[in-house]
Parts: C-alpha cells; structure tokens; sequence
C-alpha cells in the first residue's frame, strides 16, 4: 500500500504545473531541519546568557567557527544524498547501494579529517577574529565540547542516505 501512495504522489509532482506547490512540498524538509540546526545555537545562547556577555559572546563566536569547519561537512551530505536519490530514481539498486556505502565511508573519512582540524586549529581561528582572552578561553572550550562528539553529527549527516535506502528497500 506504501508503494501505491509513493507512486501516486510522484506522479501528482511529476505532473503539476504548480511550480511554487512542488517546491515547498520538497523543500519543508530542509526548512525544518535548518530551523532546528539554527536553533541550538539559540538554545545554547539562551542557556549561557545568565552566566554574562562573556560566555554568549563565546557561543555565538564559537557556533561561527564551527559553522564554517562544518561547510565541508554539509556539502558532501549535500551531495550523498544526491547521488543516492538519483541512483533510487532510476531504479539501480546496485548503484544505490553503492553511493550509499560510498556516503558511510565518507562519514569515517570526514569524520577522521574535521575533528583533528576542528581540535587543533580553532584557537588560531579564534584568535584571527581578535576576541578577547576571556570569550578566547570560553569560545575554544565550547568548540572543544562539540569536536568532541562531532562524529555523531557527521554520522547522521552522511549516513542519511544509507538509511533512505534501507528503508526504501525494506518497501519493495
């Protein structure tokens, strides 16, 4: 039954002509997933901001320096998850199965490659932003935590793509 919704729904988008309705249909997904990436920094924000400007300045300045180690990151995901829905669109499971083992394997390497970077080089960037010793030592502290655990994030971000294709399998 899954299968029938799936297909009536693919041709409902295939066949109409309403161009704003089809990509707010496929893009509410990543509207809300920006949201609520958006919103830990906010959330992290708001949990510091009793502590004084300093510990909010080295979260917001933190979540920046973060952000841009993590772009890599997010345009591989970006691009994973590509390979693998064109590989599902034109029924190849071989090659689904591939670009999704290949998404895995880019998690490991990225993964092995960002947290060093991440651990060893944010003092430097913190440094070039020229905030001062107290949101320094604060800021590399809060980075250090999320570099830390980043590997779950890199998990969930390449890995996505393998678990579509499970459960896209586990369908048919």
């Amino acid at each position: 039954m899954n299968t029938k919704v799936h297909d009536k729904k693919t041709e409902f988008l295939l066949n109409n002509d309403n161009l704003y309705f089809n990509t707010v249909y496929l893009a509410w997904p990543i509207v809300i997933q920006s949201l609520l990436q958006v919103s830990v920094g906010t959330i992290d924000i708001k949990m510091v901001s009793s502590i004084g400007v300093d510990a909010i300045s080295a979260v917001g300045t933190g979540r920046n320096v973060i952000m841009l180690i993590m772009v890599p990151v997010m345009a591989v995901s970006t691009g994973t998850i590509a390979m693998v829905s064109r590989a599902m669109g034109k029924g190849d499971k071989k090659s689904t199965s591939i670009s999704a083992g290949q998404s895995f394997f880019l998690c490991l390497l990225g993964a092995a490659f960002m947290i060093p970077f991440g651990l060893l080089t944010n003092k430097s960037i913190l440094q070039l932003l020229g905030i001062s010793n107290n949101v320094l030592l604060l800021a590399q502290q809060y980075i250090n935590v999320f570099f830390y655990v980043c590997h779950f994030f890199c998990y969930i971000l390449l890995v996505e793509p393998y678990f579509k294709v499970l459960e896209i399998q586990k369908r048919h």
